[in-house]
């Protein structure tokens, strides 16, 4: 798993100022995101290597079927490529089990109270404009990020 996500999940594009937000909303945060982001991509990555040997099973299986003759190595390679099709969706699989019951549980608090603490400082921010409902209908909406903290 390590060494499919260094090769192309390389990290989260999450600005500066926001991934500093959010560390002083709920330490961790970001960590916890990242984990679950590099976890995701390697399921991606796992279900295109899945694909691609079941491609590479079915065409070993044609050569098999379509000639007059059989073809003995291609009975052969299609076996191979069906055990690595098989190894990869076993690797997917292990790898949305750890996803959905390592990573998302913890991760899912964190975001949820994340995302309270964001509402809440949106509401006060509003609040403390006093900005009317015509203004909050044209765009006049606070943002998070022209709060100094």
């Amino acid at each position: 798993r390590n060494a499919i996500v260094k090769a192309s999940c390389a990290g989260l594009d999450i600005p500066a100022k926001t991934q500093k937000m959010m560390e002083q909303l709920v330490p961790g945060s970001i960590h916890k995101f990242s984990e679950v982001y590099k976890s995701s991509c390697a399921s991606d990555i796992l279900a295109v290597l899945l694909e691609v040997t079941k491609a590479a099973s079915l065409f070993s299986l044609l050569s098999i079927h379509c000639p007059p003759k059989l073809n003995l190595p291609a009975l052969c390679g299609t076996g191979i490529s069906a055990l690595i099709a098989g190894l990869a969706g076993v690797a997917e699989t292990s790898n949305g089990i750890f996803i959905a019951c390592d990573q998302l549980p913890p991760a899912e608090k964190k975001f949820k109270r994340l995302k309270a603490l964001i509402l809440r400082r949106y509401k006060q921010q509003i609040a403390s404009r006093g900005s009317s409902k015509n203004e909050q209908m044209h765009g006049a909406y606070p943002t998070i990020e022209n709060e100094s903290d």
